[in-house]
């Protein structure tokens, strides 16, 4: 006696196994296009990072343009009061902007005033620029530039505008220490039109000489750039300011 013949679903497997179905060729076209669009994307990631160049070191602060002691492009002023405040005994400046900056600036502003003897031997000089900006009216604000990078400028006229970057308040206010040095690199060229080399050099001493109560300086930019700049001397900076486009 034979026996019987398991039935599908009590153990017996087919014996036919049925082909995969055919993909709509939408499908297949679109996933190929995805596909080499992924390959390409990272080709040009790859290339972009194998191929990135350090910008020059002296040119990282554009030279004078347009009226500007640093040319940085497009420039977007706050739409905000303006604030007097005092730097020590001097009166006359300004500062522009909302509930949380306005205090901001005033801060650093008059903190940088308080410490200018400490800036080094440039101290004095810097002080005298100042009240020659404060008897200008001249006013301090963060404003938005066309050319990222750009740290500060001075837009010339009357009153002439001290600029600090916008991006300095990114972060939640990580970089508000950093603002003490590049103001009082701006603040050094006292609302002139036009920066020489070695005026651009003396700033970045008197920069470099208010990085030095920064904690965390040796992270910065502004700072670590300041610094190679001094120590190549001034023969080599003037020559390498020269070159990058400063009179």
């Amino acid at each position: 006696m034979t026996d019987p013949v398991p039935a599908v679903g009590q153990g017996r497997r087919p014996t036919v196994r049925r082909p995969w179905p055919a993909l709509p060729r939408w499908f297949v076209i679109g996933t190929a296009a995805a596909l080499a669009a992924f390959l390409v994307v990272g080709i040009v990631a790859v290339v972009a990072v194998t191929s990135f160049e350090e910008q020059p070191l002296y040119e990282r602060r554009s030279p004078s343009r347009d009226g500007m002691s640093h040319y940085v492009g497009r420039v977007t002023l706050p739409d905000a009061p303006t604030v007097p405040v005092a730097c020590g005994a001097v009166t006359g400046l300004r500062v522009q902007g909302g509930t949380a900056t306005a205090p901001l600036l005033t801060e650093v502003l008059t903190g940088l005033c308080k410490r200018i003897a400490g800036v080094g031997p440039y101290g004095p000089a810097l002080a005298d620029r100042i009240v020659v900006l404060a008897k200008a009216g001249a006013i301090v604000s963060f404003a938005n530039f066309g050319r990222t990078g750009e740290l500060t400028t001075t837009l010339t006229g009357s009153p002439p505008r001290v600029l600090v970057s916008d991006s300095f308040l990114r972060g939640g206010g990580v970089f508000k220490g950093f603002l003490l040095p590049e103001l009082a690199h701006e603040l050094w060229h006292g609302g002139h039109a036009v920066v020489t080399a070695r005026d651009e050099l003396m700033a970045r001493k008197v920069e470099l000489a208010a990085c030095a109560d920064i904690p965390g300086s040796a992270s910065f930019r502004g700072c670590t750039d300041a610094k190679r700049i001094v120590d190549a001397g001034d023969d080599a900076a003037l020559r390498g300011l020269r070159a990058a486009g400063y009179p």
